[in-house]
């Protein structure tokens, strides 16, 4: 939810995008660590899965850091 609010907010060029995403990797974070920490049944135990969690991870960083450098440009405002 974090990560399509932040979208929102850079395309309203708010400065507020820089918050929502950081929140949505806290949202990330606790997701990972509970799915890490938990026994998943044998189907969801695939390398399908943890390329999956790689993958949004990457995005969700790259979007924080890119809100970051147009907040400093600034763009956002």
């Amino acid at each position: 939810m974090g990560a399509v609010a932040g979208s929102v907010l850079m395309l309203l060029r708010s400065r507020y995008a820089v918050h929502a995403f950081a929140i949505s990797l806290l949202g990330l974070a606790a997701t990972t660590f509970y799915r890490f920490g938990i026994e998943l049944p044998e189907a969801l135990k695939s390398s399908g899965n943890d390329v999956m969690t790689v993958v949004i991870w990457i995005i969700a960083v790259f979007l924080l850091l890119y809100s970051i450098r147009m907040s400093r440009e600034g763009i956002l405002r």
